[in-house]
């Protein structure tokens, strides 16, 4: 009995905090971007291309979003 009293008490957690995640969240870092302007191959390259790639990480990060709804994610 003190399990189905434990999995309900779970269940209820989980479907409490259910919400947590819904809306529109803005990107302000991502790892991936971090790791490439940090490699190795990427200090190898000239300057103007170094440049040109951290530019366009930025633009990407100024404008992409999350929009949370439900169980599903759309990128922005």
């Amino acid at each position: 009995m003190n399990k189905i009293y434990f999995i309900f008490i779970l269940l209820f957690v989980n479907v409490n905090h259910e919400d947590d995640l819904h809306g529109y969240w803005k990107m302000t870092r991502n790892q991936t971007f971090e790791n490439i302007l940090t490699s190795q191959s990427f200090q190898m390259n000239d300057v103007d291309q170094q440049i040109k790639l951290a530019e366009t990480f930025s633009k990407i990060i100024d404008g992409y979003y999350y929009d949370f709804k439900k169980d599903t994610v759309i990128f922005t």
